[in-house]
């Protein structure tokens, strides 16, 4: 999708150091917790307008034909074009293919929802896998020991988060990578996410019975659980069609907590930039727009479409193939619907929820993190009640007011 935006913006696909199509934030500066984001010259971070893009577009199209001229390898010219863009402070190299309608861009929820999930899993796996200390003669999954940390994780992904796809990814990169080739990179689905989300305090329990109190894995582990949390809530808001200005309030100030969190005790990440400092903004322009929020620009549910129609493209013939995909998607989607076929219970991406019914259905016996709670009732889970939960939240209330 970011590569889609960047297309129909005329930026580059892959900019290194200015790495967003919502704003001019580079990574000098993406970790500056204090930053705000306006259209005002106040503001640390401004979105890229449509004249700002013409005039440096204008420019490097008059540097590539100097370039062109210079006696140079064609991978030779097109990083001394790139390091031109870098210098305008810019990712722009032509105009915009959509014209005007680039000032209207928002960010897409499902993307960065699947990207953030991932993220918050890849912290999660590389502390895990630290955790479990495991000696260099273990190059395969299978000599993973049963008492492992490392084990029960995937034991837990499999049997408790109904995550089973994404175990078996984790352990076949663990098996072909021996753990020092390339960090973890896995593209999350939607089901991913939501299993993730509701889920997640089942896997960092799990490692409890491994944590020793006082410890610096030990905090590590109950940043990630407050991440998490944190990211879960922000996702259940920001997914939403309909949305109020309180809950949008409630939206920008979890986005924050979440946006300083990753830069105080984890890594700076441009997911975690966007959905810290960009959702907000884009979540409160659409209802301003539109009264609506910004789950009317998520693109859930229509990746299935995009199966459908190559389902569809196999009985077709190439000269009539599109004429035809459309004719067999009308008999499917309208005229066999208008006929009484296939009405009832609908697939609506709204009806998908990320906290957990548990947490609602029995706040008794659940924390709202989705943990079952332990001792008092009306007292949260070993995790919530920690009293290292209140040292994290002072930590980050400081970073935002200091």
């Amino acid at each position: 999708m970011m590569k889609m935006i960047a297309f129909l913006s005329g930026e580059l696909s892959n900019a290194a150091k200015y790495f967003s199509s919502f704003a001019n934030v580079s990574s000098d500066n993406v970790n500056n917790v204090k930053g705000t984001f306006g259209n005002d010259q106040s503001s640390t971070w401004q979105p890229w307008s449509y004249d700002s893009r013409k005039k440096v577009a204008k420019c490097v199209e008059t540097f590539k034909k100097k370039v062109q001229k210079q006696n140079l390898v064609e991978s030779s010219k097109r990083s001394k074009i790139t390091s031109f863009i870098s210098s305008q402070k810019s990712r722009q190299e032509y105009e915009p293919l959509i014209g005007k309608l680039v000032d209207r861009i928002h960010v897409d929820p499902l993307h960065l929802k699947n990207n953030a999930c991932a993220l918050a899993h890849r912290h999660l796996l590389n502390e895990v896998l630290l955790l479990s200390q495991l000696s260099h003669s273990v190059h395969a999954f299978s000599q993973v020991p049963n008492n492992s940390p490392f084990s029960t994780y995937i034991k837990t992904m499999r049997n408790k988060c109904h995550l089973s796809r994404l175990a078996n990814k984790v352990v076949k990169w663990f098996d072909e990578s021996k753990r020092v080739s390339n960090n973890f990179d896995y593209r999350f689905t939607g089901k991913d996410s939501r299993c993730f989300l509701q889920n997640f305090m089942f896997l960092i329990n799990a490692m409890r019975p491994f944590l020793k109190d006082g410890t610096s894995t030990c905090f590590k582990f109950h940043v990630l659980a407050y991440v998490c949390l944190l990211l879960r809530d922000c996702v259940s808001a920001f997914t939403r069609i309909h949305i109020t200005n309180e809950q949008i309030d409630e939206l920008e100030e979890k986005c924050r907590d979440y946006f300083i969190l990753n830069c105080k005790f984890l890594t700076p990440h441009p997911t975690a930039w966007t959905l810290g400092i960009i959702v907000p903004a884009h979540t409160r322009d659409m209802k301003l727009k539109y009264d609506l929020g910004l789950g009317l620009n998520a693109m859930e549910g229509r990746e299935a479409k995009h199966i459908s129609i190559c389902r569809y493209s196999k009985n077709t013939n190439y000269k009539r193939r599109w004429e035809q995909i459309f004719l067999h998607e009308h008999v499917s989607l309208i005229w066999l619907r208008e006929r009484g076929y296939n009405r009832e219970n609908p697939i609506r991406s709204c009806n998908l929820r990320y906290i957990p019914k548990r947490t609602t259905d029995n706040p008794d016996l659940f924390c709202y993190c989705g943990l079952e709670k332990e001792g008092l009732a009306g007292l949260g889970c070993v995790f919530c009640s920690d009293p290292l939960r209140l040292v994290i939240k002072e930590k980050v209330q400081k970073a935002a007011c200091g």
